[in-house]
């Protein structure tokens, strides 16, 4: 204690000193580097920050470019002819991504016009008709193409939606059973047209506004023929009974497909729960 006192002074003086010394040595390092960055290797620190951001600019374009959404495919359009001069157009449309998803406008062209613009969505890795129906022509179409175009690339969030298959399966749980063609029936104004029958379950936890279901027959897998009801609303659990008329050419056909169509991204597909507001909704879709 004695010396503490005796040297207290002599202390602080010593402490002073050492923190001007490493003050002055902080402050020549700093002039050092200032002096040598703008004065001596100026030009040298300038090619290399270019080389820098011309690297992280070709990894960023190639990341980008490893990781953007490849393009959607199609197959060639069918033409079915349904009398009078009336036609249906038919293709597969093909998203080989599997974290995209996305949104377009569409159109069948053919030797006498256009049909009106479409639009439509389709999901990771789905593949799904597009359609146009009753097309009148004043001659015999064999043929027409299909234009896809204001495509709108939306990516999956996946902290939103975890795994996506699983999210997919857990929603899209609309089972079809007992599918059935049956070519000619006659109304009693001895008018004869088909009918596809088919009962459709919702099995999952989740309710519907307006979901589709595209009715293609098939003849030794091959299409031909092709038709789309819609439901108004589609109740969890819920179980309805379908029967869609066919008139005009009735195809030949040994089977018929029920391709349902719900946009699982869009709110507005989902029916609320009773009293459930829409940030709940949003929560319960993307969060269960």
């Amino acid at each position: 204690s004695l010396w503490w006192v005796r040297n207290k002074s002599k202390l602080k003086y010593v402490g002073v000193v050492i923190f001007v010394l490493f003050d002055a040595i902080l402050m020549l390092f700093a002039a050092w580097l200032f002096v040598d960055a703008y004065l001596i290797n100026y030009e040298a620190e300038q090619q290399a920050v270019a080389q820098m951001v011309v690297s992280g600019q070709a990894d960023l374009n190639a990341y980008t470019k490893a990781t953007a959404a490849e393009d959607l495919d199609f197959e060639k359009t069918k033409v079915f002819s349904t009398g009078d001069g009336a036609y249906d157009f038919y293709a597969i449309v093909i998203n080989p991504n599997t974290d995209w998803w996305a949104e377009y406008t569409y159109q069948f062209t053919h030797t006498q016009g256009e049909t009106q613009i479409l639009s439509g969505f389709i999901l990771p890795n789905e593949e799904k008709p597009l359609v146009a129906l009753g097309i009148d022509s004043g001659v015999v179409l064999t043929s027409a193409s299909l234009a896809i175009e204001n495509i709108v690339w939306h990516r999956v969030d996946h902290h939103v939606t975890g795994e996506y298959k699983e999210w997919l399966e857990k929603r899209l749980q609309l089972n079809v059973y007992d599918p059935v063609y049956v070519q000619t029936l006659e109304a009693e104004e001895d008018v004869e047209f088909g009918r596809v029958t088919f009962t459709v379950k919702n099995e999952g936890t989740f309710s519907y506004y307006d979901p589709k279901f595209y009715l293609v027959l098939m003849r030794n897998n091959t299409p031909v023929g092709i038709n789309i009801t819609t439901l108004q609303s589609l109740e969890s659990g819920g179980e309805r009974d379908i029967a869609v008329n066919w008139f005009g050419v009735r195809p030949s056909a040994t089977s018929v497909e029920i391709i349902p169509e719900i946009n699982l991204f869009d709110l507005d597909a989902y029916k609320p729960l009773e009293g459930e507001l829409p940030d709940d909704l949003r929560t319960r879709v993307f969060s269960e």
